[in-house]
């Protein structure tokens, strides 16, 4: 449950972030504000040349308008037209290439009428064989790189997983492409992170070389690099752990669990009507968090509503533990009402008055608070961000 004293409010415009202005926006120059709009840029890498057949992505933070694409052209060029009044998020996906890494708490809005410069690099390749004890290839295991560390050596909040997984080919070959620079460990066999069953489901997951989490390796990549890492397959068997979450917004839950005191999770699962419950595969004994997530969108608004569940303390120790029972409470809410005044700032000089609906509320812990609450990785799938759509809440 996040509790309002210990939440600190901060107000963050698309632009021009300045104190109280002197000149209030009259009527007159919000009515000569734009509806509708172009967001137009261009797709280059890291040297700068222009990347052709880029899908670049365009959407709008946390609205219910689907996300609109386009193609960049031979010169990299790409435009967006008919875009509504609004901030977006502008990503772009070809193959081989990754994006250039930005500050995930400060990410880049633009609104109609900016430029966008999207910078990819060639993304970073992990490769290399999984045996068995004699020496025999392990066939059609899945192997995931998992980012540790940024390229800059921070440690993540939570973990980039699942779409960094591929299985093993008829020789045990693996290798997993379009990496973002940063530290990595990889490892194969176990439950995952995507829903994908096969005859190592159930084991315990071999880190590089032929190791625990503990003891795992942990592989540098920077942009184009080709790592080769073999893994020794130890065919540990798991445990699983399997329960119940009773409901209270949405029909699907997402779990996580992870060791006391990490922000990484070791292991995600779903609870769907079908499944009428939630089950881990292939964990080893230990201590473990659980925690569970619902999510579901509040009607009539472009709100998020968002319920978790406090960590609950699990102990595998030699067998499976079955019968769990998780509860999710709904978070608590902060509201008020936003006034946008005019700026002589020199920075805001001939940029266009930002809107209400180009308006973010982002609500952050103070520092002191951050640094003293040891937060489980699923809380960090809650951003707290929503824009605003009209003259108050």
């Amino acid at each position: 449950m996040i509790h309002n004293r210990s939440i600190l409010a901060v107000l963050v415009l698309s632009l021009c972030v300045v104190g109280l202005a002197q000149e209030p926006l009259t009527e007159r120059k919000a009515a000569e504000q734009p509806v509708t709009g172009t967001i137009e840029g261009k797709v280059v890498n890291e040297s700068g040349q222009p990347l052709a057949g880029a899908m670049v992505i365009v959407r709008m933070i946390n609205s219910a308008i689907l996300n609109r694409s386009t193609t960049s052209d031979v010169d990299g060029n790409f435009r967006m037209n008919g875009l509504e009044t609004g901030l977006y998020l502008v990503t772009a996906n070809i193959p081989a290439y990754t994006t250039v890494p930005g500050d995930p708490e400060n990410p880049k809005y633009y609104r109609i009428g900016d430029t966008a410069r999207v910078e990819m690099v060639r993304g970073g390749v992990i490769t290399g064989a999984v045996n068995n004890s004699t020496g025999e290839p392990v066939i059609a295991v899945r192997v995931r790189a998992t980012m540790i560390r940024d390229a800059n050596g921070k440690a993540l909040r939570s973990p980039i997983v699942g779409g960094f997984e591929q299985p093993t080919d008829d020789r045990g070959i693996y290798r997993i492409y379009g990496l973002a620079p940063g530290t990595y460990i990889v490892s194969a066999g176990g439950g995952g992170f995507v829903t994908n069953f096969n005859p190592y489901e159930t084991d315990v997951p071999t880190f590089a070389p032929s190791s625990t989490r503990d003891t795992a390796a942990e592989v540098n990549i920077r942009g184009g690099d080709d790592v080769a890492v073999d893994i020794r397959y130890r065919g540990e068997p798991g445990h699983s752990v399997s329960g119940t979450v009773k409901t209270g917004i949405s029909t699907n839950v997402s779990l996580f669990l992870a060791k006391p005191g990490s922000n990484n999770a070791v292991a995600t699962a779903l609870q769907i009507p079908a499944m009428r419950g939630f089950v881990f595969n292939g964990i080893s004994d230990g201590d473990y968090d659980l925690v569970a997530q619902e999510s579901a969108a509040n009607p009539g608004t472009l709100s998020i509503v968002m319920a978790f569940s406090e960590p609950k303390r699990i102990t595998v120790k030699g067998a499976d533990i079955a019968g769990i029972e998780v509860v999710t409470k709904p978070m608590g809410s902060i509201s008020g009402k936003i006034l946008i005044e005019s700026s002589k700032a020199p920075e805001c000089e001939g940029k266009r008055p930002p809107l209400l609906a180009e308006t973010l509320v982002r609500l952050r812990r103070p520092e002191k608070d951050r640094r003293a609450q040891n937060e489980n990785a699923a809380r960090r799938f809650c951003h707290g961000i929503r824009p605003v759509r009209g003259p108050g809440f």
